[in-house]
């Protein structure tokens, strides 16, 4: 992801009609944005996010940018509490509320020099996190609507002493949510209720089925923004040209910003990887200028490979984590038995239990 406002290439339409959307929320009469940025991986969402992140300080607009999983997006009382841990740190570093508590088990890491009367009155009167810990008595399988929205309220009115306009939920890899009718239908139902308070979901395509399905519960609310690949060549060479120096940007030949948009066909995460080899060769002397050479391109080809992989690692290792200890045993003897069917494992795994059958996940 792009970090740093300067290095931010492209995207200028879209970003102009998102912040558009935004300052909405600052309005007499705010209406609350509702946006879907939507595009293939790697093509630049997380980035266009930090990107409307660093404009959010700059029209008093709170963003709260938050990567979903696959266990954030099934279990709505995992969604809440990162959506009010973002919020409640973002609102604690801006000195509008003191964290809520000290326990681990929360999220929530208490700031000493943050401590103040105010944030102390804000934070003690916060209901979510006694709710979350003590979710399991209570027997509620989904946090209570009315709870989310009277803390989302109480929020608002910390940040609004701050001079702050509104609270911007950007939650990264929301195409995770297209099954969770509950997350979903209680989002729509915040959204509506509690007053300047907006919602940016960025996720792969099947994320736009959200908006456009009838039986989904935020059809129809909200604008889509589709993501594509870089089409024009200003932009391809901003991509390429922006992170390296004036003086740097005369050893690239203008021919290699016309191979980089056909190598990369326009990915700006592609482009990224393939001038990161460049650059990196020719720091290590092994070559006197940043165009593309034959060795370039078999780095690119190794960091592609590792930065995909990596993606794909962290959803894997997720999933492992939401196993139950009857699937995660499976899985440690399928791992232990290499060459064994799925069925000995399973016949394995139940003659250690009597003989009793498990409803194993295949």
């Amino acid at each position: 992801e792009v970090k740093y406002a300067d290095l931010f290439a492209g995207r200028k339409e879209e970003l102009e009609a998102i912040i558009k959307e935004i300052t909405r929320l600052g309005a007499i009469n705010p209406i609350a944005p509702m946006v879907a940025i939507v595009g293939e991986r790697r093509v630049g969402k997380t980035s266009l996010l930090v990107r409307i992140e660093k404009d959010c300080n700059k029209l008093n607009v709170l963003a709260s940018r938050i990567a979903l999983s696959n266990t954030t997006a099934s279990d709505s009382w995992e969604f809440w509490r990162e959506v009010f841990d973002k919020i409640v740190i973002t609102a604690r570093d801006i000195g509008a509320i003191a964290a809520p508590y000290d326990s681990g088990h929360f999220g929530f890491h208490r700031n000493e020099l943050s401590e103040s009367e105010t944030g102390r009155m804000y934070r003690d009167r916060i209901k979510f996190p006694n709710f979350y810990l003590n979710r399991s008595p209570l027997n509620l399988p989904v946090p209570p609507s009315h709870l989310i929205q009277e803390d989302l309220v109480l929020l608002l009115e910390a940040i609004n002493a701050k001079g702050y306009k509104g609270i911007l939920l950007m939650l990264d890899e929301a195409h995770l949510l297209k099954e969770s009718y509950q997350i979903t239908q209680q989002l729509r139902h915040a959204v509506h209720a509690v007053i300047n308070l907006g919602v940016i979901f960025a996720g792969e395509p099947q994320l736009g089925q959200m908006f456009t399905n009838p039986s989904q519960p935020l059809f129809a609310q909200a604008n889509v923004t589709p993501l594509q690949n870089f089409v024009s060549i200003k932009d391809v060479a901003e991509c390429a040209l922006l992170p390296i120096s004036y003086e740097e940007r005369k050893f690239m030949n203008p021919m290699t910003v016309d191979y980089l948009a056909r190598l990369s066909q326009g990915k700006p995460n592609q482009i990224r990887l393939i001038c990161y080899s460049i650059y990196n060769r020719f720091l290590n002397n092994e070559q006197k200028d940043l165009n593309i050479t034959i060795d370039v391109l078999e780095d690119v080809i190794d960091n592609i490979a590792a930065s995909y992989t990596e993606y794909d690692l962290r959803m894997q290792v997720d999933s492992i984590r939401r196993l139950n200890s009857v699937d995660l045993e499976s899985l440690y003897n399928m791992t232990r038995y290499p060459n064994w069917s799925i069925d000995d494992v399973i016949n394995l795994d139940e003659s250690f239990r009597g003989g009793q059958k498990v409803n194993h996940q295949r």
